[in-house]
């Protein structure tokens, strides 16, 4: 499988030869993956750069889009207590969404929300938000959105590199949040804050059992020395693109423990604090990029009456070898604190190619990708847990080989 991976990449698997068909498609296909108000000037009903609209020549636009993101999964590990099921097969749908985004009003009053249609009958509120410019450099938003902490987690997963997030994104990222934030470029500085119900409080009431804090606050800092900001919103750099640099650094702290029975009807906050903070480098040339992030958090649990401190990192760089095809390769850790009982060091090294349909898009992509993670998971379950999406198994020995597989569709 690696021959095949680094064949492709030398050989260009691209339609390259399709100059007609992909000159056609370019225009309307470049980051058709973002959902925002395209600034019709006439009442109009169509399709354009960023999906389909409808506008009345005013205020008043809505923008239909939406993902399909379906992959094949193989998984090889070793297990002492059941020897047979050493292989698991098979495929899935990662995300099937829906968004709808747009202005009402006025131009400075947007929308946007985003249906994630789960395995099963049922959809699922992913993300929605208000917000509302009060600059051309400075935004609120209120709602449901991911608090900008961890960059990897903040970039859309049809804007990855590879199949999925790393692992180190799984323990440590943010997730979705309720709360309101704002958001200010000053030139060659970005800023965001968040004030929120903590990380992972997706669709929860304000008085939540065990997700809900009393309070967080998330900060996150950007300074760009080179480039366009808009390069930050993917891990790719098209060949086109002019060279970018970016460091980034965030905190985020969270408490709970003042909701407690009898006082809420709902449940009880978790009686804990929690302080996180990471920072990140992402350096980007025409057709290469390269990026490195560092994570930590620390945990003062009064439950358990336990501190803890742990640590993550994750290292990825890519390269353009034809104008549609992209290698990359990338390192994940997880680091628990030494005193936590099955907290070993999980490692996690992953490469693989993305065939890009439409040059410089996101909109039609395949990615084959081959990971390795070399410890046992029941040796790091404290805390890295099984999980289908990012497609790591319980095994109880030795390691855990994985081939992936996904075609994206982005409308």
């Amino acid at each position: 499988m690696f021959t095949i991976i680094v064949a492709a990449c030398v050989l260009g698997l691209g339609p390259d030869d399709e100059q007609a068909y992909r000159a056609e498609l370019l225009a309307d296909a470049r980051e058709r993956s973002s959902f925002l108000s395209d600034g019709f000037d006439v009442p109009a009903a169509g399709h354009g750069e960023r999906g389909f609209f409808i506008t009345d020549g005013g205020p008043n636009t809505l923008v239909l889009g939406g993902n399909i993101r379906f992959r094949y999964i193989a998984n090889f590990r070793s297990n002492t207590t059941s020897p047979d099921s050493s292989y698991t097969g098979g495929f899935a749908f990662r995300s099937l969404r829906l968004a709808f985004s747009g202005s009402v009003l006025s131009p400075r009053l947007t929308y946007m929300f985003q249906l994630g249609l789960q395995r099963g009958d049922d959809a699922v509120l992913d993300e929605a938000h208000i917000d509302y410019a009060l600059t051309e450099a400075t935004s609120l938003r209120f709602g449901q959105f991911k608090l900008p902490f961890f960059l990897e987690e903040s970039t859309s997963l049809q804007r990855l590199q590879a199949v999925e997030r790393s692992t180190t994104d799984a323990v440590f990222g943010q997730g979705y949040s309720e709360g309101v934030s704002l958001r200010s470029t000053l030139g060659d500085f970005r800023l965001h804050g968040a004030f929120s119900d903590g990380l992972g409080s997706l669709n929860t009431p304000y008085a939540a059992a065990g997700t809900e804090v009393d309070y967080a606050l998330t900060g996150r800092v950007e300074f760009k020395w080179a480039g366009q900001w808009k390069q930050l919103d993917q891990f790719a750099s098209w060949r086109s693109s002019p060279r970018a640099g970016f460091l980034g650094a965030a905190v985020h702290f969270q408490d709970g423990g003042q909701t407690s029975a009898p006082y809420s009807t709902a449940g009880v906050t978790r009686d804990a604090s929690t302080l996180s903070y990471t920072s990140d480098v992402s350096i980007k040339g025409p057709g290469w990029n390269m990026f490195l992030a560092g994570v930590g958090r620390h945990t003062d649990d009064d439950v358990t009456g336990t501190q803890s401190d742990d640590f993550g990192a994750v290292a990825s760089a890519g390269v353009f070898v034809t104008e549609n095809v992209e290698c990359f390769a990338r390192y994940s850790g997880v680091y628990a604190d030494e005193d936590r009982a099955n907290g070993d060091a999980w490692n996690e090294y992953t490469i693989g190619f993305n065939n890009y349909f439409v040059p410089e898009s996101h909109a039609a992509k395949f990615t084959l990708d081959l990971t390795w993670m070399p410890e046992a998971q029941s040796e790091s379950s404290a805390l890295v847990q099984p999980s289908v999406n990012n497609t790591n198994l319980l095994a109880s020995e030795g390691s855990q080989f994985m081939i992936r597989a996904q075609m994206q569709l982005v409308f």
